[in-house]
This record gives C-alpha cells, structure tokens and sequence, in this order.
C-alpha cells in the first residue's frame, strides 16, 4: 500500500474541509442555475408554441370555412354541375365564368388564400392572377392533373377535407410555394370536381413567425406524420419527409421541444437549441469557478504554511519510534521540540509510557508462550491413551467375532464408537444435533446389549435439525440417569424415548421415559437449585454445585450456550416417568415442522 506522508495528509484533510463547502456553493449554484434556465426556456417555448399553434389552427378553420361556404353556395355547385354535363359552348363559358365570379368574390374578401377549382373534364378557375391566362376553352391534360401530388388521393376521400404540406407548382402555370386544403366535390354517386384553398409561404412565414429573440425553429406536422410547414433551419433530417417518435427522442438530447395540438390534423413542435439557452448560465457559472480557485490557491498556501509548522514534532516523533529496539525501551530522548504543542506533548509523554508498558508486556508473553508450549506438549501426550484404548477395543471386538462372540463384537464396536466421539476434536467443544443424537443411538445400542429385554427405545428427530449447532455430549448424561433411576420393583422394563422437532420458530428436543420417576419435593428442590445455579453463573459469582457434573451441570452448558432462548421443563408423572423437555430459537420456519412430529413425544 502506497504511503503518505503526514503533512500531505494533514494538507489533503485541511483541503477536503475548505473545498467541500465551496464545491457544494458551486454544484448548488450551477444546478440551480440550469434549472431556472431550463424552467424559464420551457415556459417561453410553451408560450410560443401555443401563439403558433393558435394561428395555424385559425388559418386551418378560415380555409376549411372557406371551402364549406364555396361548397355551401348553391349557383357555385350548380354551375359546376352544369358545366360537366352541358356540351354547349355558349352555355359552357356562362357557367365557367358563373365558377369563376364566386371564386374571384371569396379570394378578394380573404385575400390571404387563394382558391381554385377543376374537374376531371380539364377545366381550370383559379384566383391566382383572378384567371387572367384561363378561359373556358382552357384545358388541362390527363398528364397535368395526374402530376398533381393530391388528385387521386381526394378521389377516395368522400369528400373530406386533405391538408397537404408546403410544395412548389401543384397548379400548372403556378410559380410559388404553397399550403393547401383540398376536397373533392361531390355529386351524389360521383366525384364532379376538386376544390383547392391555398396560403402562399411568404404569408405563412410572416403569420407563423416568432420572436427572433428566442431562437427557435418551427415544425407543424400532420397526424399521419408527414410535415406541413418546417423552418428552413430545423435541426433534425426527416426521412422520406416523414415525422415519427424516434425524430422526437433524438432531438430531445440536444434541444428543448415544446409539441402541442393544433386542431384534430396537425401537431406543433417548437426546438430550441440547449447550448444557446445555457450561454448565459456559462457567463455566470465561468465567474463564479475562478473566484473559487482564487479562494482555493490562498487556502492552499496558508493551510502548506501551517501544516509545515505543525508536522516538524511529528516528523521527530517518527524517528524516534522508527529508532525504537528492544534494547533502548527504557530510553527517553529531547522532549523540548514537543513541548511547543499540548496534543503532541500528549502524545510523546503517552508514546514513552507505552514502551515501558511494552517491555513488561514482553517478558510476560515470553513466559506464556513458554507455559503454553509446555502445555501443548501435555495435551498431545495425553491424547495417546484413549486412542490406544479405541483401537485395544477393535482388536477384542475382532477376536470376539472371530470366536462366535458376537454380542462380545457389538459391544466393543459400540464402545468404541463411544469413546472416539468424546474425544475426537477435543479442543472443540460444539457439535450438531445430528451427531449428538446418533452417539445417543450407540449408546442405547450399548445398553440394550446389557438390559436386552428389560429396555426399549426409540429416537427420532425433524431431519432439517439435523445441521443444528449443540454443546457436545449434552444429551447423555439425561440418557444415563434414566438407566440410574428409572429401574425399580414395579417399572422391570423401562422404554426410553429421544425427539426432536419444531414448532413456531423454536425447536424441542425431548427425553423421557416410563420408569419409577422422582417424587414432587425433590423434582421441586431439583428445578429450584437450577435456578439458583444458572442465575448465579450470568452473574458471575456461582459457588456451588450439589448435582455433580449430571443433569445440572448439562443444563447450564445448554443455558450459558443459547441464553436468552434457551428455557427447559422438568416433568415426573404421578404414576411414575420423568420427562426433560429443552428448546432454544429457531432462525426460520421448517416445511417438516408438522404436527406429525407430536407422536415421538409420546
């Protein structure tokens, strides 16, 4: 690990207070700063785009007006019925200029828009120019009109009205650019002519323009997604002329976008640049991160000036501890530099008591060591013996078996089994459930070997308490009593039952048995030096012990072991069994904790 050294940290320290309040001024500042920024865009955006929605919006509703009050005019319509069916010339231009005098009169009286009309026989009236190179000998080929990008899109469209975008000589002898509203005029049954209100670019641009101050571009785009109107410099390319969501989530990373309804058709989409509405915040930011580096540079330069001055004791205090042998413990060096300040006169006066302390320590180590060494070697000689023993007793079992001693086998095997467990991993004193219930097993095992027919037994326990942490050889000394005292006149043949299972988040283990039991005063006098003996040992004054190292002694392991959860119960029935139930917490539920479990405790 890289070191450093004091003065460097003690500089970094100073250094991290000074900069950590001027970087939260900073960030705070900055933060609010381009929140206010960013509130204040939108606001303005939101409102432009609503002034600009508002005005298409109105400029769509006087086109369709102007198209429904055409269409609602009944010498119009009728003329133009007429002038489909009549094949008399004379008769032809009467209703040709009937069409053209109504067209005239509607484009004066709005002169934003200018209106045309055709039909699919060729005849042309427009007020572009009030049809100035148009008569009723005029017509339009079939090629003219299928050039005209809307012609059969309006054919299907029974009647309603289309919005078409911004495009160039849609109507031959037409040199501009223009927005339209288009329909399709109908005859009950069939199409009999086309009627096209439009709005020149010039006058789009001057109705649909904003405030220059707030540099913004402009997109209105139809409900289909293709593009109406668009300012020249909208920042984004459209494919195939088509608006989608994508287009929205690519612009939305550089630029501010406002989008608001204009009408049933159409969408506004107002963008502007986040660079240019930042520049101002970067003015204000830029001035305030070189004040703060100028207050960091003076900050700097007096906390090096003052941590030089403070680290000199330190730096001597290091020599002298990097200098410090066990032969110069004792020793005590110049304490003049380190009287200057009182921390550090603390800590050389604390660092010199440390190294006497420190050579005490030493020496009673060293002959610790020493004790522990010794007793090392004695805890390893004596683990010889009952090894020898184990092994002595596998020999006789073989011999046993070898002369038809069978029972001779089993009881050396048993025992054995017994006196390994008790010593093998002596120095660790806990075990599992599982291992101290199959050493109850061989045990029984052993005893029935000697009691045959006057004992029966049973052990059983909830495999998921198998993996359970216990004090080892807890369970036979309860075991060993039964053998004790349950035998009498009356009780011949003892049964003895060993369980365990779960219930709420607690497990039992229970062992009881059918033998004479112990009488109500003594289980009373019994239950009660328990007590006394479990809450003198938390206490740490216990000074007696009246029951031997048997069913008081197993007890207070298990109490001292899982305390505060540990509790237990001892029972003695009036017709004679004695039962010992204990139980400690269980950390989580158990699938096998069912109530089938009950029966083993019978």
């Amino acid at each position: 690990m890289r070191r450093i050294s004091f003065m460097r940290r003690l500089v970094i320290s100073y250094l991290v207070i000074a900069v950590l309040p001027l970087s939260i001024i900073v960030v705070v500042y900055i933060i609010n700063t381009i929140n206010e920024v960013r509130e204040t865009e939108k606001q303005r955006l939101e409102s432009a785009a609503e002034l600009v929605g508002s005005q298409f919006e109105a400029l769509m509703t006087n086109m369709s007006f102007l198209s429904i009050n055409l269409l609602s005019n009944e010498d119009f319509t009728t003329a133009i019925q007429q002038l489909e069916q009549e094949e008399n010339a004379q008769l032809q231009q009467e209703y040709y200029a009937q069409i053209s005098s109504e067209i005239r009169t509607y484009a004066i009286f709005s002169s934003l828009y200018d209106v045309t009309f055709f039909n699919d026989q060729g005849y042309l009236v427009t007020s572009y120019g009030y049809n100035k190179e148009y008569n009723y000998k005029y017509r339009m080929s079939r090629e003219a009109m299928n050039e005209i990008s809307w012609y059969s899109k309006v054919q299907n469209n029974f009647g309603q009205e289309i919005i078409m975008p911004l495009q160039e000589k849609e109507i031959p002898k037409s040199d501009r650019k223009s927005m339209s509203l288009v329909r399709a005029i109908r005859n009950p049954g069939k199409v009999i002519g086309y009627l096209c209100v439009e709005i020149g670019a010039d006058k789009l641009d001057y109705l649909l323009e904003v405030d220059t101050a707030l540099e913004t571009e402009l997109l209105i785009v139809r409900n289909d997604g293709v593009v109406l109107y668009g300012s020249e410099d909208f920042p984004i390319h459209l494919k195939a002329g088509v608006w989608d969501e994508s287009c929205v989530t690519d612009l939305q990373r550089d630029y501010f976008i406002s989008e608001r309804e204009a009408g049933q058709d159409a969408v506004i989409y107002m963008a502007m640049a986040k660079s240019a509405a930042y520049a101002q915040a970067r003015n204000s930011i830029a001035v305030l991160c070189l004040v703060t580096f100028i207050m960091l540079c003076l900050t700097v330069l007096v906390i090096t000036a003052f941590s030089r001055d403070l680290s000199k004791p330190l730096m001597k205090l290091r020599e002298e501890m990097k200098e410090t042998t066990l032969n110069n413990l004792q020793s005590c060096g110049e304490r003049q530099l380190f009287e200057r300040y009182e921390e550090i006169s603390y800590v050389y006066h604390q660092f010199h008591e440390m190294r006497e302390r420190l050579d005490i320590m030493i020496q009673r180590e060293m002959e610790n060591q020493k004790m522990y060494l010794e007793e090392r070697m004695n805890y390893l000689q004596a683990q010889i013996n009952p090894h020898f023993m184990c092994n002595t007793l596998n020999i006789i079992g073989i011999m046993g078996m070898e002369h038809g001693a069978w029972d001779v086998h089993e009881a050396c095997l048993q025992l054995s089994s017994l006196l390994r467990y008790s010593i093998v991993n002596k120095e660790n004193s806990v075990s599992t459930l599982r291992e101290e219930m199959d050493n109850i097993q061989d045990y029984l095992k052993l005893m029935q070997l000697r009691y045959e027919h006057k004992l029966e037994s049973y052990v059983f326990y909830e495999e998921s308490m198998g993996s359970i942490p216990i004090p080892r050889l807890v369970l036979e000394p309860f075991v060993e009593n039964i053998f004790v005292h349950a035998y009498s006149a009356v009780h011949k043949c003892v049964r003895v039952n060993v369980t365990g299972y779960i219930r709420k988040k607690r497990w039992y283990v229970v062992i009881e048995d059918n033998g004479q039991g112990m009488k109500r005063e003594k289980l009373f006098m019994l239950k009660e030096q328990i007590d006394t003996c479990c809450r003198q040992l938390m206490e740490g004054n216990r000074t007696s012990q009246k029951h031997g190292i048997g069913i008081e002694n197993t007890i207070m392991r298990l109490y001292l072991y899982y305390n505060p959860g540990f509790q237990y119960e001892l029972e003695s029935g009036g017709d004679g069994g004695f039962r010992i139930i204990f139980s400690a917490d269980w950390g989580e539920e158990s699938e096998y904790g069912t109530d089938n479990s009950s029966d083993s405790r019978g």
